[in-house]
């Protein structure tokens, strides 16, 4: 957790694109943009994203239920 507490402090006011295969590490980020087959298909905070039923919500469960969130992407 201390990683990730400096990792937190250094992007702070700064503008930081990041890609994540644990989803949970986004908690922290202000806007998470969602790209599927190299377009945007999402867009909000990690609590908008959740909410809604689509590609991210579904990913996140996987992940939660410890499946691999490639298996949305394949079932898409």
């Amino acid at each position: 957790m201390a990683i990730q507490a400096a990792i937190v402090r250094l992007m702070r006011d700064h503008t930081v694109i990041a890609v994540a295969h644990r989803l949970s590490t986004l908690t922290t980020f202000d806007r998470i943009l969602v790209v599927s087959e190299g377009r945007v298909v999402e867009d909000g905070t990690v609590a908008d994203l959740r909410a809604a039923d689509r590609l991210f919500s579904r990913m996140w469960q996987l992940q939660a239920e410890g499946l691999s969130a490639d298996a949305v992407v394949d079932a898409a």
